[in-house]
C-alpha cells in the first residue's frame, strides 16, 4: 500500500509545474482548475502556495534546475522586503501577506539541503531597477522586517477601490514579529467576505509566523556574515515561550492581538516544533497530543476542533474556510512534528489509527491528486468539498514530503 501511495503522489506532483509565458519563467500552479492559468484562471501564481509546494514537488520530480529557476523568478518580485501574496501575470503583484516571504527562507533551505547548490546565493537576480545577488535580496528582506514595513494595500472590489494599512515590524523588546490589524488578513487563514472584516484576522504575534521568523533569522545567521541575524534568532527563541497556553496545555494561536481568537486551538502551532523552537519534551508532547486528538483526521488537520463554538462542520463560504474545514497540506508539518516529538514508529501508529494510509490512496485513485479542502465533519475521502480545487499543489507536495520523512527503503 505504501509503495502505491508513493508512486501515485510522485505522478501527481508533475501536474503543477508550469512554464508561464507571462512571467517568462517557471512557476507552480496552486490549484487545478481555479488557480490554473492553463484553464483560463487569472488568480494564478501565488507566493505562499508556491513556496510551501516546491520542496515536496521537486523532491518527487528531481527537477532541481526548475526548482532554482522558480526561486530566482519569485525573488525578482520582492518589494519593500516582501514577496507577493499574489503575482498573477506579474503586472500588479499584491503584497498582503507576511508568511509568503517567510516561507521563502524555508523553501530555499530545503533546496540547499536537497542539492548542496550553494552557488544559489550568488545568483544574479534582475529586478526592476537593479541586479542583485540572491543573498543580498534575502538580507534586504530581513533588514526590512527588522526596521519595520508599513504601506497602503489597495485592491478593486465590485468596481470600488479599497485600501487598508499594512504594518509588519519587529518588537524591539522581545524581537517577535508583529503583523497586521483587525482589518487585515496576512496569514494563510485569510478568508475575508466582501464588505466585511476578515474572519480570522490573526493580527498581533501569530504562532507560526514567529516560528517562520525565527527560522529565517536562524538560516541567515548561518549563511550571512551579519551577526545580528543569529543574535535576533536567539532572542526570538528565548521569548517564544510567551505562546504557551497553560489552560489548554498547548500554544496560543496569537498573542497581543485579538485575545478571543488567540486562545483558539488551531493547527498552526505544529510549526513551532518543525522550526525547532519548542524543545521542552513534556510540553512538546502535550502540544502534539492536543493537535492529534483535537484536529488530526485521516485527510489532514481541522482548522478548529469540533467543540469550539465557532466550529463549522461544513464549508459553505468564506465564513467557514478556516473554521473547522480540513486542509490536507497541513499533514506534512504534522507528520514532521510528530516524528520530532515522538519517533517514527509512534507517528506511524498515529497515522494508522486514523486510517491515513488507507484514505490517501482513495484521493489519488479518484482524482489522481489530493483536493484543497474537506468539510470538518467529512467521513469519507469521496466527500471532499467541491468548492475547493480537486487538485491542490501544496496538498500533494506536503503529503509526498510527509511520506518521504519515513525513508522507507522499499519505495525509493
Amino acid at each position: 500500500m505504501k509503495t502505491n501511495i508513493y508512486k501515485l503522489l510522485k505522478q501527481a506532483c508533475e501536474d503543477f509545474i508550469y512554464y508561464d509565458n507571462s512571467l517568462k519563467s517557471w512557476t507552480i500552479v496552486a490549484g487545478i482548475p481555479h488557480f490554473d492559468q492553463r484553464c483560463g484562471a487569472f488568480l494564478c501564481n501565488w507566493g505562499r502556495d508556491t513556496m510551501i509546494s516546491c520542496p515536496g514537488i521537486f523532491l518527487a520530480t528531481q527537477k532541481w534546475n526548475i526548482f532554482r529557476l522558480i526561486l530566482e523568478n519569485y525573488l525578482r518580485f520582492i518589494h519593500n522586503g516582501l514577496l507577493p501574496n499574489f503575482i498573477g501575470d506579474g503586472s500588479s503583484p499584491r503584497y498582503n501577506s507576511v508568511d509568503a516571504t517567510l516561507w521563502l527562507f524555508w523553501t530555499i533551505e530545503k533546496y540547499l539541503q536537497y542539492t548542496k547548490d550553494y552557488s544559489f546565493f550568488e545568483a544574479k537576480i534582475l529586478r526592476k531597477d537593479k541586479i542583485q545577488t540572491a543573498q543580498k535580496i534575502l538580507e534586504e528582506i530581513l533588514d526590512s522586517l527588522i526596521s519595520g514595513i508599513s504601506f497602503d494595500d489597495t485592491w478593486q472590489e465590485e468596481e470600488k477601490q479599497l485600501c487598508t494599512k499594512i504594518s509588519i515590524y519587529r518588537d524591539n523588546i522581545d524581537s517577535l514579529l508583529v503583523a497586521g490589524s483587525k482589518e487585515t488578513q496576512l496569514t494563510w487563514m485569510d478568508a475575508r467576505p466582501k464588505a466585511s472584516l476578515p474572519i480570522t484576522s490573526r493580527h498581533g504575534k501569530a504562532v507560526e509566523i514567529n516560528a517562520l521568523w525565527y527560522n529565517a533569522l536562524r538560516f541567515m545567521g548561518i549563511y550571512s556574515p551579519e551577526k545580528k541575524y543569529k543574535d535576533l534568532a536567539e532572542n526570538v527563541k528565548k521569548n517564544y515561550k510567551k505562546f504557551w497556553n497553560p489552560e489548554q496545555n498547548c500554544l496560543y494561536d496569537t498573542i497581543e492581538g485579538d485575545e478571543r481568537q488567540g486562545q483558539k486551538v488551531r493547527p498552526n502551532q505544529i510549526f513551532s516544533i518543525v522550526m525547532g523552537l519548542w524543545e521542552n519534551p513534556k510540553e512538546r508532547i502535550a502540544i502534539m497530543d492536543k493537535v492529534s486528538q483535537d484536529l488530526f483526521t485521516p485527510y489532514g488537520l481541522r482548522t478548529l476542533p469540533s467543540y469550539d463554538p465557532d466550529y463549522k462542520a461544513v464549508h459553505t463560504d468564506e465564513s467557514s474556510y478556516h473554521q473547522g474545514t480540513i486542509w490536507p497540506w497541513l499533514t506534512g508539518g504534522f507528520v514532521e512534528a510528530c516524528i520530532l516529538t515522538y519517533n517514527k514508529e509512534k507517528t506511524i501508529q498515529i497515522l494508522e489509527e486514523k486510517q491515513y494510509f488507507s484514505s490517501l490512496p482513495k484521493f489519488l485513485e479518484e482524482l489522481s491528486s489530493i483536493p484543497e479542502i474537506l468539510d470538518g465533519s467529512c467521513s469519507s475521502a469521496a466527500q471532499w468539498n467541491r468548492k475547493g480545487c480537486p487538485k491542490q499543489a501544496w496538498s500533494v507536495a506536503e503529503n509526498y514530503r510527509a511520506i518521504q520523512l519515513f525513508q522507507w527503503k522499499h519505495v525509493e
